[in-house]
């Protein structure tokens, strides 16, 4: 799938030279706080990349990574029944501001429909990152408290869907 300008976004599969990569970005990110190792992490990205119900979606520039996002069927215990979910848009700091992230998730929309998928979930921290979905079209759903910080669980309805009334 292309991207516009010099963007190329598409689904990473388990063999993609990009994947370790991605891996590494969400260990530091988000895995190494939460007690996972590089390996758990490179592991469960081979998974997704295997999955038929979930993906790892990627945005490259001449060949090199330049951002990454999951959809993942549940992103938040106690939530199983809200499927599936964005998870971990990350761009890096160098490439922000360009449009990667938009491009990303218009990906994910789009993963979504052909699964039928008529809504898609997030969380995220309360302020500047529900700001920026929230400007996306995302919508508040519910307000969580996670050991001890405020987040906010959200939804976007997708149109074009064969689920649609």
């Amino acid at each position: 799938m292309k991207a516009g300008r010099d963007i190329v976004v598409g689904e990473l599969t388990s063999e993609s030279p990009h994947l370790a990569t991605a891996a590494r970005w969400l260990s530091a990110a988000w895995g190494t706080s939460q007690g996972h190792e590089l390996s758990e992490t490179m592991a469960w990205c081979r998974d997704l990349a295997e999955a038929d119900n979930q993906t790892i979606i990627a945005a490259t520039r001449a060949s090199r990574l330049v951002g990454t996002v999951l959809v993942v069927d549940c992103d938040l215990d106690g939530y199983a029944h809200l499927c599936p979910w964005v998870s971990s848009l990350y761009v890096p700091l160098a490439e922000r501001g360009r449009t990667i992230g938009e491009s990303l998730l218009g990906a994910a929309y789009d993963w979504a429909r052909a699964k039928a998928h008529p809504t898609l979930y997030l969380y995220a921290r309360k302020g500047r990152l529900t700001a920026y979905y929230g400007r996306l079209g995302w919508r508040r759903l519910s307000d969580v408290t996670l050991n001890g910080q405020e987040f906010r669980i959200m939804e976007k309805r997708l149109s074009g869907t064969e689920l649609d009334l």
